[in-house]
């Protein structure tokens, strides 16, 4: 018996869809219309999953099922097993359906005789360059196995120093959102209220009262202007961020904020040495791995610094000179990389400069928590005094019309 997926039309005109199992695509027939079900298309599972493949090519893989998907890759080719029933063991392991469909789809390809890297080069949403590149270069080297756990390594790498940015950050975005809302709430919907009944009071508002009773009516008048101007504001930052120039003095302004400059100074450096040792240690040229590796870093700035490297280079200059001409690289990792070149262990010397970026990222992360906690305390303290100030005030004045 075979699986095949069908879209079908119900009595109430309802378009519907399904797995049923049959001997073939007429049985399957027989079958919906027993169900009082109008077939509209049947596919077999293996057809299924090369439409799916063709729908899900610009959707993009989940970074954890690709790290499953690399490492259980190179798990079974390193037991042994031959490069199509492995793929085939991936595609029916996988629980994400759109890498069950691309899987599918380069299982088939592989099958016609295609190599790994280029069939994986038809899903850029799935497989970045970086990732093909390395794939390619573990093919031409025959060291596929070793080259896929790398890729997993620094896939896992990227994501850890993801999280604990997004845990430094968590905090005091909750705060401050928190503390936005509860304004929000008290101008809208508390102070109006309170401003009412002491009108009528005839008690006067003190100034924090007055403000907050000010920004109300303020924003009940022009609330449609105030959505419009953000709306349009933000509309134009960005398509001024898609502009070439506009975004590339905005990347290297990002290098020059206080205090949070030099941390993403240092995370953006330590990605693309990351990237780059990898392709290096794959096998890549190291021309090829200046071009590939600064994708992976969404900063036109690097960007702009790393071809300048690869100008140097082509004119002649040695690698460390050209990191030199970047004017974006720190000593350390000129140093080590001027080291790596004379010795030959350019890719060992760029895993150090990665290990110390990479602790010296984690310090400073823990060191912004604890810096940013006090100035959050002190913040939300000013912004709850006010608010009660604005509250019992106006209390403590009609108490003292009554006495």
């Amino acid at each position: 018996m075979n699986v095949y997926h069908y879209r079908a039309q119900n009595k109430m005109g309802r378009v519907v869809q399904g797995k049923i199992r049959a001997a073939d695509v007429k049985g399957a027939h027989q079958q919906l219309k027993g169900n009082d079900l109008v077939p509209i298309a049947i596919r077999s599972a293996e057809e299924a999953l090369r439409h799916d493949a063709a729908a899900f090519a610009r959707r993009r893989v989940n970074a954890r099922e690709l790290i499953v998907f690399s490492r259980q890759f190179a798990a079974l080719l390193n037991a042994g097993v031959p490069m199509i029933q492995a793929l085939q063991a991936l595609r029916k392991q996988a629980t994400c359906r759109a890498l069950q469909a691309v899987t599918a789809r380069i299982e088939e390809t592989v099958t016609g005789g295609a190599r790994l890297s280029e069939t994986l080069a038809e899903f850029p949403r799935a497989f970045s360059r970086e990732y093909v590149h390395m794939v390619a270069s573990g093919e031409t080297g025959g060291n596929l196995v070793e080259t896929l756990g790398r890729i997993a390594d620094w896939m896992e790498r990227e994501l850890e120093i993801r999280s604990e940015i997004v845990a430094a950050v968590r905090y005091p975005v909750t705060v401050l959102i928190a503390l936005v809302l509860a304004a929000i709430l008290m101008v809208v919907k508390v102070i109006p209220i309170f401003a009412k009944f002491f009108a009528r009071a005839r008690v006067p508002l003190p100034w924090p009262t007055r403000a907050l009773v000010a920004g109300n009516a303020f924003i009940q008048e022009h609330w449609l202007a105030i959505a419009a101007g953000v709306a349009a504001v933000v509309a134009a930052v960005f398509v001024l961020l898609r502009l070439p120039a506009v975004r590339l003095a905005w990347d290297r302004l990002k290098f020059r904020l206080p205090v949070l400059g030099t941390l993403y100074g240092k995370i953006v450096i330590s990605r693309f040495a990351r990237i780059f040792s990898a392709l290096v240690r794959g096998g890549v040229p190291v021309m090829k791995a200046l071009e590939v590796a600064p994708g992976v870093v969404a900063n036109a700035h690097l960007r702009a610094a790393v071809r300048e490297v690869l100008r140097a280079i082509q004119g002649g200059a040695s690698v460390v000179v050209g990191f030199e001409r970047g004017r974006l690289f720190p000593p350390i990792m000129i140093s080590l990389v001027g080291i790596g070149e004379k010795t030959g262990t350019l890719d060992d010397m760029l895993e150090h400069v990665v290990a110390q970026f990479e602790t010296d990222v984690r310090y400073a992360l823990r060191n912004l928590t604890h810096s940013i906690e006090p100035i959050i305390t002190v913040v939300v303290g000013i912004a709850v005094l006010f608010l009660a100030l604005a509250v019992y005030l106006p209390i403590w004045s009609l108490s003292g019309v009554i006495r």
